[in-house]
């Protein structure tokens, strides 16, 4: 059973307030837990629409999103409920070869040591971002499938198919979590650059917390 942070069935405002509230008290003691470690660890905040890198409360990667919960049929009870949960990442990850950087050719003859250049830096620190995958999913445990979309920005946003944006869907999070025999899917689009950068920074079994709206 998924663990809950609050729960208001057919309640007053009021409650749906103070839900938030404890919502997000359970996730500052989570995050205070993991940050009390080494492992870099992920935090989507609803309301900045950020998806970010951190460690020790250091945010090392902040990357803008629009998170979408994906509702294929629709309807079903919409109670007011948060998880509170941490997900851990458990779907293998893709080993990217790390290029070489070969020196210039030298001319026939030379016997002079070829110097490695900062272009020749950078341009194997770019093959090695590109070879990572700008669009995939990574499931999480409990009962999360995380579906990352990196567009073009040049070409615009793609488009999110059928699903209600996290900030408005958060009261159903927990209920379709708890619910739902696959689990729920969230579809997450960025910048494709940054889709890479961020497979690029995953870790084996890292954490994910979805952090609840501001109250205010």
């Amino acid at each position: 059973m998924i663990p809950t942070a609050a729960v208001a069935a057919e309640q007053p405002a009021d409650s749906t307030a103070q839900a938030i509230l404890d919502a997000r008290a359970v996730f500052l003691r989570q995050e205070i837990e993991l940050a009390s470690g080494k492992p870099a660890y992920l935090v989507l905040d609803v309301s900045r629409g950020v998806l970010s890198v951190r460690r020790k409360h250091v945010e090392l990667l902040a990357i803008p999103v629009t998170a979408t919960v994906m509702v294929p049929g629709g309807g079903g009870d919409r109670r007011p409920v948060w998880p509170g949960s941490k997900f851990t990442l458990a779907s293998a990850l893709q080993e990217i070869e790390r290029p070489r950087i070969d020196p210039p050719e030298k001319a026939e003859g030379d016997t002079t040591a070829a110097p490695v250049t900062v272009g020749d830096i950078q341009a194997a620190r770019d093959r090695y971002l590109q070879a990572h995958p700008s669009r995939y999913r990574l499931t999480f445990d409990p009962g999360l499938e995380v579906e990352v979309l990196g567009f073009d920005p040049s070409h615009g946003e793609g488009g999110a198919g059928l699903g209600v944006r996290l900030g408005d869907a958060w009261r159903d999070l927990g209920h379709r979590l708890a619910g739902r025999e696959r689990g729920l899917l969230l579809r997450v689009t960025m910048d494709e650059q940054l889709a890479r950068r961020l497979y690029l920074t995953l870790e084996p079994g890292i954490t994910l917390l979805i952090a609840p709206p501001d109250p205010r």
